[in-house]
């Protein structure tokens, strides 16, 4: 028996509408698969067009919170919206249940909290980018050690002598120090504190990295202090410190030295050049010429290759003066002129 045109009709549309069914379930997965890939900004965009919508409609709106936690829970901001339309206010009460469903615990900052309810509820004004709890980072732990005096480590002006009103002849490239000068300072030991995310989970502390320094000869221990063992010239290399009871300068004495004072003995590899002065109170050996500006030394003063008077030239030592490793005179003598009794005898020795 075959079927009625009315029964095709009925079976169509029936068909029609199981596709159009059908169609409608494969819009709903794409919908589901689209929303699991829209980011978070963009679901505050639609809930701030919702409240938006629901507020133009004059639909009764609560206050409410908005919090956000930072990616190393070290921070928590929170934006506080006031109630629209007879809605109920934002409630502190409110505020704490939806910290503690975040699991925020640490470092909140209730005055911040409070201050911003109180001014969203009286003001009817949004209070955004509150912060309203923070974490803590560590503190790392310090070993005991030695800081040497920044004076010490100082660094002496470069020698520029052009057109500077500075008379370099009176600036010194050399620490000098006396006994009993204190060198450096100990820095206790001081314990590391653990840190804490806002979640209140601990964050361990790390131990400091230092640069340490060890005294070594003629330096002495007192209390928290080290200080020089004896007057000399303060000498640092890394890591080590010490003081110097002989000053050797292996270039001229120039502007790049300027005078030089020093305590005790004094080995110049250079020349002492004109205009500057030497003063020791041990022996002073000079490898190459002496320009006899003004030379003073307590012991004796050994010069390889002579001395060269200047009209107002003082050399004075209180043992032997010796000069070409052959010449030999006291320096009680008021004036002498005489040659360097050596092979080439090119050497002048004259003191005034």
């Amino acid at each position: 028996m075959g079927k009625s045109p009315d029964n095709y009709a009925i079976e169509n549309l029936l068909n029609d509408v199981e596709k159009l069914l059908s169609g409608i379930g494969d819009v709903d997965e794409i919908d589901e698969m689209l929303a699991e890939k829209v980011d978070d900004k963009t679901i505050e965009l639609r809930q701030e067009d919702m409240e938006g919508l629901e507020r133009s409609l004059g639909l009764k709106i609560d206050g409410h919170t908005e919090i956000r936690v930072s990616k190393d829970d070290m921070l928590v901001t929170a934006d506080f919206i006031p109630p629209s339309n007879g809605g109920e206010p934002v409630e502190l009460e409110y505020v704490e249940e939806l910290l503690a469903s975040q699991e925020i615990k640490y470092g909140i900052n209730w005055d911040a909290v409070k201050e911003a309810v109180l001014k969203c509820n009286e003001e009817m004004v949004q209070v955004t980018g509150i912060i309203v709890a923070r974490g803590k980072k560590p503190v790392d732990e310090i070993q005991e050690h030695l800081v040497i005096e920044e004076n010490l480590m100082e660094e002496k002006p470069g020698i520029e002598p052009e057109n500077l009103r500075v008379d370099y002849k009176e600036l010194s490239s050399f620490v000098m120090v006396k006994k009993g000068d204190v060198l450096a300072k100990l820095i206790p030991k001081k314990e590391g504190v653990l840190g804490s995310t806002v979640r209140g989970e601990a964050i361990t502390y790390k131990k400091a990295e230092i640069r340490k320094v060890k005294p070594l000869k003629n330096v002495i221990r007192e209390g928290d202090s080290v200080v020089a063992g004896c007057d000399g010239i303060f000498k640092y290399d890394s890591p080590n410190f010490w003081v110097n009871e002989v000053l050797v300068i292996q270039k001229d004495v120039d502007y790049r030295t300027g005078h030089i004072k020093f305590p005790g003995d004094i080995v110049i590899y250079g020349e002492i050049m004109d205009g500057f002065k030497v003063n020791c109170r041990g022996t002073l050996f000079c490898k190459k010429t002496l320009d006899a500006s003004e030379v003073v030394c307590k012991d004796d003063l050994v010069v390889d290759r002579g001395i060269i008077g200047r009209k107002k030239g003082t050399v004075k030592a209180g043992g032997r003066i010796r000069a070409c490793e052959k010449i030999t005179w006291n320096f009680s003598y008021q004036l002498m002129e005489q040659w360097c009794n050596s092979i080439e005898a090119k050497y002048r020795v004259f003191l005034d």
